[in-house]
């Protein structure tokens, strides 16, 4: 194939095979892919067996693709075998007509009959002895079975060319199965319906008679379809032909006589073979449609109503004889033997004549006897269905009889459940009246129950939030009573809080003027003391020299003291005690304050009539008696509580230093006016009398020693 070039496959079709080409392999790629090749090769018609054989031819390396010479060259022996020849590599180099391919591979195959093979077709048929110009399939398997076509191409083949479905196969339905299968042997895919080439199709040799018979024979062509379907179904034997037997059914079916079926059926059989053929059945149908119309049977058969295949043709021989009888007009030469040849001939025409009269005399004998045999029958069957008529108008009298009765007795009880239902209507309508006005008078009781119910739970309702109304007015007044004694509680304590808050800036304020007497005190002490230790006479006598100021708090201790009053000479708790309930309170007997380490105390005592000594080494600055000579109040110290802790070490000694801090006076005591601002300052930063903080630092501790809040006794609360 390496020598075989693509100008000598394609040839002077080359730019078809190009245009193919480019049809399958628009990218104009080096290969061709098995499914686009297997699809593109179907659109030339043939069948698979060929296709495959033709790709194995193009690829027999199994490559499973095509490259272009190998497409043209598929191309070409599709064109082979599309012409009638085997496709082969050997013939790639010879001319043919270029390969059919269409989207509709049927259209590409050429379905026409050529002259040569019509009239080979033609011959084979009446070769085969046809009957009434038909062979049945027993006939024809044989011959079908000789093309070595599988049994099921076969059958396809035989239901295509058999198209009035009779069973049989004419002169043109034989010529049609034979072209099928030429093209079936050639590899060509059979076709789903008849190509209209073929259907279309008239044999040489009866095209003429075919005409004349479809125009004056006197059953239609829709008429012959609808019998021949029929026909199949009756033919169970498939030869052809119906017996009596098979149409006996079918014609008492019509409803027409015996008699009447008898003579369309001596119509019908031609021949008197007792059998009827596809056409004289259609006839005898058209016959029973006549007669079914009202219209009547003619005695003998016109022309137009002959069967087709039954015609005698103009030489006066029979359409289904065969041309045998042609030798037999020639002439021999010798006038004896044609005398005697005349004379034989007559003979023949005479016996046949005779013997289809004797077949007509005994058909017509059985048909007489069977028409006797008829009409006993129908005549026993008549006799016995009048009698049953009789049986049946006797017991058809008895039960109309009985039915009369009954409806005698029907119509009286009619009558009495008439009446019977007008007065069970009206004691209906009144029991309905009765109803329907104790329904409505229940009704309204009911809502009278619903409305009363629903009055008194009311009236309940509102007497009860009555006494909620007068226990909350009630509770409001003991609230009101309460919050009037809080209120004036609360003014109570909040003035005696306001005038705490003002002792005690007083007091801070004293404290510090005392604070500032005490330090220049010490310094006194100590520069005393240093001139003592150092001998400095000098110095002591400049120290006697000075004296340190009284505070004004203990100068103007009785103008001071004038000032106060008792502000707590009323007990605002005197009515009630307000920790009588304190559940965290100790049951004992002992209060935490029994003692007051300050009853002893006064810190405003006045001292200023007080004398000074004239010898000022004659005290001890830390000495008490001493020191309430010096203007201090000679009452007594108070007396400490006891301490459960050491004695604190001594106080240390002031740090010597060169350089002494100078003695200043000190400042004047705070005017009235002074001491109310400075008590609103306090009052402003919210001071708490009773914090620890702010505590009087010269106080002693009373919370050390007592028993305050003893919570001993917590769990006997």
């Amino acid at each position: 194939m390496d020598s075989i070039t693509l100008e000598d496959i394609a040839g002077e079709h080359r730019l078809l095979y190009e245009k193919f080409h480019s049809e399958i392999n628009p990218k104009n790629s080096e290969i061709i892919q098995a499914l686009d090749a297997a699809n593109f090769m179907r659109k030339s018609g043939l069948n698979q067996l060929t296709l495959k054989i033709i790709w194995d031819l193009c690829d027999p390396n199994q490559l499973g693709h095509l490259d272009k010479k190998s497409f043209f060259a598929s191309l070409k022996l599709i064109s082979m075998v599309q012409n009638g020849k085997q496709p082969s590599y050997s013939d790639l180099k010879s001319s043919l007509p270029p390969p059919t391919i269409n989207d509709d591979f049927f259209k590409s195959i050429d379905w026409k009959i050529s002259k040569e093979n019509d009239q080979k077709f033609v011959n084979i048929f009446y070769s085969m002895s046809p009957v009434d110009g038909k062979l049945s399939g027993v006939n024809v398997k044989p011959f079908l079975m000789s093309s070595k076509l599988s049994l099921e191409s076969l059958t396809r083949i035989w239901d295509l060319s058999d198209i009035d479905q009779d069973g049989f196969l004419d002169l043109k339905e034989f010529v049609i199965c034979n072209q099928l299968i030429a093209k079936a042997t050639q590899g060509f895919i059979l076709p789903p319906i008849l190509p209209k080439e073929l259907e279309n199709y008239q044999p040489i040799h009866s095209r003429q008679n075919e005409i004349s018979k479809r125009i004056d024979w006197i059953v239609s062509d829709e008429e012959k379809i609808k019998s021949a379907a029929l026909f199949v179904e009756l033919d169970d034997d498939k030869d052809g032909l119906v017996s009596g037997v098979d149409l006996k059914d079918t014609l008492l079916e019509s409803g027409l006589h015996q008699t009447v079926l008898a003579h369309i059926w001596n119509l019908c059989d031609i021949n008197e073979t007792g059998k009827l053929n596809a056409e004289q059945f259609a006839l005898a149908q058209y016959f029973i449609k006549q007669k079914q119309n009202g219209e009547e049977l003619p005695d003998d058969l016109l022309p137009n109503m002959v069967p087709p295949s039954l015609r005698v043709n103009a030489d006066g021989s029979s359409t289904n004889s065969e041309n045998d009888e042609k030798t037999s007009t020639s002439s021999t030469g010798n006038k004896e033997f044609d005398i005697l040849n005349e004379e034989i001939k007559k003979l023949h025409l005479e016996k046949s004549k005779f013997e289809t009269e004797v077949v007509a005399d005994e058909a017509s004998l059985r048909l007489k006897q069977s028409e006797i045999q008829n009409v006993q029958n129908e005549i026993e069957t008549l006799t016995q269905m009048l009698k049953q008529l009789e049986n049946q108008k006797n017991d058809a009298t008895k039960r109309i009889d009985d039915l009369s009765l009954q409806l005698r007795n029907f119509e009286n009880n009619l009558h009495e459940i008439a009446s019977k239902l007008k007065n069970e209507s009206k004691k209906a309508c009144l029991t309905i009246d009765r109803l329907i006005e104790y329904n409505h008078v229940e009704n309204l009781n009911r809502e009278y129950n619903d409305q009363k119910n629903s009055i008194s739970g009311t009236e309940n309702d509102i007497n009860a939030k009555k006494n909620e109304f007068e226990i909350l007015k009630d509770e409001e007044k003991v609230l009101e009573e309460k919050f009037k004694n809080a209120k004036n509680d609360c003014e109570q304590i909040s003035k005696i809080a306001a005038d705490t808050q003002l002792e005690i800036s007083q007091i801070k304020t004293n404290t510090m003027e005392l604070d500032e007497y005490e330090r220049q005190f010490n310094e006194l002490v100590y520069d005393y003391d240093n001139a003592i230790s150092n001998a400095d006479y000098a110095k002591i006598i400049s120290l006697l020299s000075y004296d340190i100021p009284l505070p004004p708090s203990l100068s103007n201790e009785d103008v001071q003291l004038e000032d106060f009053k008792d502000e707590f000479q009323s007990d605002p708790f005197d009515g009630e005690d307000p920790f009588k309930d304190d559940v965290f309170g100790s049951k004992a007997k002992d209060q935490g304050f029994a003692t007051d380490n300050f009853a002893n105390f006064d810190a405003f005592t006045n001292s200023s009539n007080s004398k000074v000594t004239d010898d000022p080494f004659g005290f001890s600055p830390f000495d008490s008696n001493q020191l309430g000579s010096n203007g201090r109040s000679e009452s007594p110290t108070p007396a400490l509580p006891p301490k459960k802790s050491k004695a604190p070490p001594p106080r240390p000694a002031p740090p010597k230093s060169t350089n002494k801090t100078p003695l200043r006076a000190a400042p004047p005591p705070p005017s009235k006016d002074a001491a109310s601002n400075h008590a609103a300052a306090f009052n402003e930063t919210n001071f708490d009398p009773f914090n620890d903080q702010n505590r009087d630092p010269f106080g002693s501790d009373t919370f050390a020693t007592q028993n305050f809040a003893n919570f001993a006794d917590f769990n006997n609360a």
